[in-house]
């Protein structure tokens, strides 16, 4: 009988232990994940220079001292989350096993998504939510998913005509597919929207257009498009868009870069827009090819 209260006893700082041990794992998971979401100062290096106007919590610990302390740019909103897009997004780069490589890729779709779910419809951020749907189409491509990939495309198309970028990235899709002429038909209805765009110019040249380039087509409201899933494997010229607002920020273009140097990563020598740094988002002219 004495010895009842003595196992009773043990057998409840056993089960405090074992509740003590529970929660202190499950805070070391928390704290890892956290540590994860967090920027890291070498892939701060490749996301574009308002990503470091981030609160200090969204950095790892050797990313904080290059943060810039400024609001937020007034015309993104939830910005965080495309930045933490485009974060996965370097890092899908350097995954291990194609798993890992898609699990990342996804996770920046579902950030872009939010971007896109919860920005005001408003013309004023026409041109951001372009950029973040381009982004989306790129993550597409990078899964093998080229359908979802041309509508994402065409969205941005649809939000600002005159996004070079985007009508390069719907080349690129199309030549994927070993559709040239459907390659040449975007390469085409982009100078229209965009003549000055250099990288449009060589890209219609490659592709057999003829000179003189295109006219610039007239700036007016025409119908929008509804992308279907097929839309990748037809070879129809891009149909009509809508017109952007001309007094609308600006979105980067052509590779213009909108980024300050940051330091080198880890290695030391990894700089954007060489072979070792594959996810080059604003890159020269010359280091735009279908990949």
């Amino acid at each position: 009988m004495n010895g009842y209260p003595m196992i009773y006893l043990a057998s409840k700082m056993r089960i405090s232990l074992s509740k003590a041990a529970m929660a202190t794992v499950l805070l070391f998971l928390s704290c890892s994940a956290y540590a994860d979401y967090s920027i890291t100062a070498g892939e701060l290096m490749q996301l574009p220079r308002f990503c470091r106007q981030l609160s200090e919590g969204n950095f790892a610990a050797d990313a904080k001292r290059y943060r810039i302390d400024a609001p937020q740019p007034a015309w993104m909103q939830h910005f965080q989350h495309y930045c933490h897009g485009l974060k996965d997004m370097v890092r899908s780069t350097r995954a291990s096993n194609k798993n890992d490589r898609i699990y990342k890729l996804n996770e920046a779709l579902n950030e872009f998504q939010y971007v896109l779910t919860h920005t005001q419809d408003s013309p004023e951020f026409y041109p951001y939510l372009a950029m973040v749907s381009v982004d989306r189409g790129r993550a597409y491509v990078r899964m093998g998913k080229d359908s979802d990939a041309v509508a994402e495309l065409m969205k941005a198309i649809r939000l600002k005509p005159d996004y070079a970028t985007a009508y390069i990235e719907l080349i690129n899709v199309y030549l994927n597919l070993g559709n040239r002429e459907g390659a040449l038909n975007i390469a085409q209805e982009g100078l229209t929207r965009t003549p000055d765009s250099k990288i449009l110019q060589k890209r219609y040249r490659d592709l057999g257009g003829k000179l003189p380039y295109p006219a610039p087509a007239e700036k007016k409201e025409e119908p929008v498009p509804q992308a279907n899933e097929n839309s990748a494997q037809s070879a129809a010229e891009l149909p009509a868009i809508n017109q952007a607002p001309t007094d609308a920020p600006p979105v980067p273009e052509d590779g213009q870069s909108v980024k300050e140097p940051l330091p080198t990563n880890s290695s030391g020598n990894t700089t954007i827009g060489t072979p070792t740094n594959p996810w080059c988002r604003f890159c020269t002219d010359s280091d735009i090819k279908p990949q």
